[in-house]
């Protein structure tokens, strides 16, 4: 080969490469030896229908909106474009048979040309590769290796994505302004689009206010709302300090709802305890060693000592509306024996109180019940000497206790002798004095 010939390869060889990387850009790389000897690697996406159908033998399909590029690596010998190339494929989710089919075909397009080939050979394989090789969808990937291929696929789309969506513009669905995706979050499951500063104030009042649980797409008409988001979703929202306070309060409420868990009543502990059974009083905190008493929340009392009854009428009424199983429970708690005795008081108070109410007139200053055995309304407490009218309960002078019985405007005018018997015997006192 002539200096001349040789010189003329080189040139084309230089050529070739920078319209190569003006058109890939970042996708083709090369090196370039003393003697003028190319050699590099240009990543090439495959041209796909949306979205790639994935399926992992003995697994559930999967959605891709990309898949990894093939890789062209080549050489090109001073010789070149007058001598073929040196090159290799690989692709992730191609066999060695494919590609091998596919070098097969590029050396047919090689003897074809027999040119700068690079171009061509890319622009080959981004169009034709699929039906060079016959693929459909959806993707079939062998047990052995296809969730590691899998991850890698899933992990290249997820990249892709992101950078549609940097470069994107979008609607935000809290302001209504429409923003650049770079200043934008895209929501896991649901896909919805918030400004980044939107969304984090909003997430941030609800962790501030204590309410994690409603830390979720914010969008009026999602259907997947109830879905928790991903732990580098929400840092990425609200950084750190507030999603570690989040986490925190998400797990203690969780754990709240949860009825076979409860709290070390130490104040300097305060860790979940999860109870054996609802049987099983005793409960020792694993994180302190507290053995506490899971009902009361007291010092652990043993098993035949029952709680101590704080508020007994209350008690009583949830015992008296349980269910069997519930006052099993309860009957383990306080006693069989102590609750009888608790109804029995109860009941006979319930009885005491609707006499009272029925034959008897609290005292307006006291509350003391006075019963009105006979004589006239004029009233006087044996408690605190406060003079009233058994009729409607008002404080009367008692100096003049008559006046409010014989005032014109008063409810109880001329009723001074009201419910008196016929026969009843009345007394002189009964006109004279006021009632002791």
């Amino acid at each position: 080969m002539t200096n001349d010939e040789q010189d003329d390869n080189y040139y084309l060889r230089e050529e070739e490469v920078l319209a190569v990387e003006s058109i890939y850009e970042t996708a083709f790389s090369y090196n370039k030896s003393p003697e003028g000897i190319y050699s590099g690697s240009l990543s090439i996406n495959v041209e796909v229908d949306c979205p790639v159908e994935l399926k992992i033998a003995g697994e559930e399909q999967l959605s891709l909106q990309y898949l990894t590029p093939v890789s062209l690596n080549f050489t090109l010998p001073k010789e070149y474009p007058e001598a073929q190339p040196e090159y290799n494929l690989s692709c992730l989710w191609l066999t060695k048979e494919q590609l091998n089919t596919v070098s097969e075909q590029l050396d047919n397009i090689w003897e074809m040309e027999r040119s700068v080939i690079l171009f061509t050979f890319a622009d080959y394989i981004q169009h034709n590769l699929l039906g060079l090789l016959d693929i459909q969808f959806p993707l079939f990937l062998e047990a052995e290796t296809g969730r590691a291929v899998a991850e890698q696929l899933i992990r290249y789309d997820q990249e892709r994505r992101n950078k549609d969506f940097f470069h994107g513009y979008y609607d935000c669905n809290i302001c209504f302004e429409e923003k650049r995706g770079e200043y934008c979050v895209q929501l896991d499951q649901c896909r919805h689009v918030f400004c980044l500063n939107c969304l984090r104030g909003y997430f941030e009042m609800l962790i501030e206010e204590g309410m994690v649980m409603t830390v979720r797409c914010p969008h009026l008409d999602c259907r997947k709302s109830q879905h928790r988001l991903s732990e580098a979703t929400l840092r990425r929202i609200v950084g750190s300090q507030f999603y570690e306070r989040y986490d925190k309060l998400y797990n203690k409420q969780l754990l709240d709802a949860d009825p076979n868990v409860i709290w070390c009543p130490r104040l300097d502990c305060q860790a979940p305890v999860r109870k054996e059974s609802e049987t099983e009083k005793l409960c020792i905190c694993t994180k302190c060693g507290f053995a506490f008493c899971q009902y009361c929340n007291k010092t652990w009392h043993g098993s035949k000592v029952f709680c101590q009854v704080e508020n007994s009428n209350r008690v009583v009424q949830e015992y008296m509306a349980a269910t069997e199983y519930v006052k099993g429970i309860m009957e383990m708690r306080y006693g069989k024996k102590h609750l009888t005795s608790l109804i029995r008081n109860y009941l006979e108070h319930m009885e005491t109180q609707k006499w009272l109410r029925s034959n008897a007139m609290p005292c307006p200053s006291c509350n003391t019940s006075i019963e009105k055995t006979h004589g006239c309304n004029h009233m006087k407490c044996v408690v605190c000497s406060s003079h009233f009218c058994y009729l409607c309960g008002s404080i009367i002078d008692k100096d003049n206790p008559y006046k409010h019985f014989n005032a014109q405007n008063s409810g109880c005018h001329m009723l001074l002798f009201e419910g008196v018997e016929i026969d009843e015997p009345l007394e002189l006192d009964d006109f004279l004095f006021e009632e002791m």
